[in-house]
């Protein structure tokens, strides 16, 4: 972990950093060689930015919706929530939407806590608003029949992080990417916007004609943000909320959010060991909605290949934003080339003084992609990517 953590991005060469220019080259190589559909890529090492690619006609200003990456920037919320005395670990989450639960809600709904939520260890077996006929998400959570006593086994729920948006928004006055930009976003030099598809609250069933009932809208007063998957953010920015992750909450020599519940939010909580396709090797765990990972490191993912990897004893960062809803290969590629090629190679005592211009690297610049024009239309609409494949 950085003893001087720093936002600002500068560039510097992979030497520079302790990063071998050989190593970094065979794990783009690699990542190059997967075909994979990517819109941008980072690595970011003590700070600084060693490589930034972005694949046309994708750019460091692009918004990019970021899936269930979202849930992370919630996690992050709450804590700030925590910090000011306004919510407890503790709290069950009925008393904090009081209208919403029914008068023989379930026990095991009643019994659900705030950490519950962080910990996808909720009563739901799966997703409450996707079994239901009900535009309030919010509302879905509290009415769903539950299926277990909370606290006992971890079953992934974005209803739950969708909850923890709304918790942030009736607590604060804010909605989460508002009171992020408010508490955070500034104070990391963030360079662009943050917001948010909101749920379609009030809104008829079928208001997305053959979508669900639940699909989310753009603009909606009634609704919140959409926390679970509906954050948007450039690639930059999601590098730097990771880094702020990584230092534990510390920016500029002041702590804005707890050292401590940064360190249990990105370390294992509770066990993922019965999520389905669960591999040893790869699942370790899950910490405040966030991924843990191998090699004592954390992870914001998203669907679509949306990823933000920390590593904070190499103090390391890797960013990916891509579109492979088709077969999902973005993340496990990427973490497997840094896991595999560069963790290994990075040595601080090889570090060098600067040498060639970074902006002269082969490691930054524009690639050219071959994308669809479906996919180059959606830049055009307001510079954000929100769906490239139709759901």
């Amino acid at each position: 972990m950085a003893s001087t953590p720093g936002y600002s991005l500068h560039r510097a060469s992979p030497e520079e950093v302790g990063i071998p220019s050989a190593s970094l080259a065979a794990m783009l190589r690699r990542i190059e060689i997967g075909q994979l559909n990517l819109h941008s890529l980072l690595v970011i090492r003590h700070g600084r930015l060693v490589t930034e690619r972005n694949w046309d006609p994708y750019g460091p200003e692009t918004l990019h919706r970021m899936y269930s990456v979202s849930k992370g920037f919630a996690g992050v919320g709450i804590g700030f929530l925590i910090d000011a005395g306004l919510v407890r670990l503790t709290d069950r989450i009925v008393d904090h939407f009081p209208e919403l639960v029914p008068a023989d809600v379930h026990p095991w709904i009643s019994a659900m806590t705030v950490r519950h939520l962080l910990t996808m260890s909720t009563a739901h077996s799966f997703t409450s608003y996707k079994q239901a006929e009900d535009t309030d998400l919010v509302r879905t959570f509290f009415t769903v029949p539950p299926t277990r006593p909370p606290g006992r086994l971890f079953a992934y729920d974005t209803s739950a992080a969708v909850v923890l948006g709304a918790l942030i928004e009736r607590v604060s006055g804010l909605s989460l990417t508002g009171f992020l930009h408010d508490r955070l976003w500034s104070r990391l030099g963030c360079e662009g916007g943050l917001r948010a598809l909101r749920t379609p609250t009030a809104l008829p069933v079928d208001h997305a004609g053959s979508s669900p009932a639940w699909r989310e809208v753009e603009t909606n007063p009634a609704g919140v943000d959409q926390a679970g998957s509906g954050v948007m953010c450039t690639p930059r920015d999601l590098a730097r909320l990771g880094l702020f992750c990584l230092n534990r909450g510390l920016v500029d020599g002041r702590q804005l959010l707890s050292s401590d519940y940064l360190i249990a939010a990105t370390t294992p909580q509770i066990s993922t060991d019965l999520k389905p396709g669960y591999d040893p090797a790869l699942d370790a765990g899950y910490g405040y909605q966030i991924w843990c990972t191998p090699y004592d490191g954390f992870a914001f993912h998203g669907m679509g290949g949306q990823l933000a990897l920390m590593h904070p004893e190499q103090d390391l960062v890797v960013v990916a934003t891509a579109d492979d809803q088709l077969d999902g290969s973005v993340i496990r590629t990427v973490q497997s080339a840094v896991w595999e090629g560069l963790l290994p190679a990075l040595d601080d005592r090889q570090a060098s003084a600067p040498g060639v211009d970074p902006g002269d690297s082969p490691f930054f610049g524009q690639q050219v992609s071959d994308l669809p024009a479906a996919a180059k239309a959606a830049i055009a609409i307001g510079g954000v990517i929100i769906d490239i494949i139709p759901k």
